[in-house]
C-alpha cells in the first residue's frame, strides 16, 4: 500500500513527457540529440572547407549520427540486445540511406531557396545550418517510427528462432 501510493506521489512530479509511451520517445531525443551533435559538428566541420555540395556534406555526416544512434538507443530505449546483429544494422544504414537522401535532397532546396531570396540577405553557412536546423525534426520522428518498426520485426525474428 505504501508502495503504491510512492509511486502516485512521484507521479505526480514526474512531467508528463517522461510517462508511459512518451518515455521511450523521449530517451530516443535525448540520444538522438547528442548523435545529431555529433552529426552537426561533421557537418560544420566538412562545410567549413566548401569542398562538397550540402547535400553530400549532409549525407556523410548524418551516416556519424545515426551510426551513434543505432548503437545507443537500441539498448537504451529499446532494450534490445540485438545491436551487433549485422542484418539488422545493414537494414538500419539501407532505410537511413533512403531517408538521408531524402531529407539530404530537401535541405538543398531549402538552402538554395534561402540563398537565391534576395530578402533573405543572410551568410551562405548560416544557410545551410539553417536549413539542416529545419530538417531535422521530420527526420527525428521518421528516424524513431523506423526503428521502433524495426525492433517490433527483430522480437517477432527473436520468438520465432527460440520456439
Amino acid at each position: 500500500m505504501l508502495d503504491v501510493a510512492i509511486k502516485k506521489k512521484n507521479a505526480e512530479y514526474c512531467p508528463m513527457i517522461l510517462r508511459g509511451r512518451n518515455h521511450r520517445f523521449f530517451k530516443f531525443m535525448i540520444l538522438s540529440g547528442l548523435g545529431w551533435t555529433l552529426d552537426l559538428s561533421v557537418f560544420i566541420l566538412l562545410n567549413y572547407f566548401e569542398v562538397l555540395r550540402p547535400f553530400v556534406v549532409n549525407y556523410i555526416s548524418t551516416l556519424f549520427g545515426i551510426t551513434f544512434v543505432w548503437f545507443t538507443s537500441l539498448s537504451i530505449v529499446f532494450k534490445s540486445n540485438d545491436v551487433f546483429r549485422w542484418g539488422y544494422l545493414l537494414s538500419y544504414w539501407l532505410f537511413q540511406s533512403l531517408s538521408i537522401a531524402f531529407y539530404s535532397g530537401l535541405l538543398s532546396l531549402i538552402c538554395d531557396e534561402m540563398q537565391s531570396n534576395a530578402n533573405f540577405l543572410m551568410v551562405v553557412g548560416t544557410t545551410v545550418i539553417l536549413s539542416k536546423l529545419i530538417v531535422t525534426p521530420f527526420n527525428l520522428v521518421t528516424n524513431f517510427w523506423f526503428m521502433k518498426f524495426l525492433v517490433r520485426f527483430m522480437e517477432k525474428s527473436n520468438s520465432r528462432s527460440s520456439c
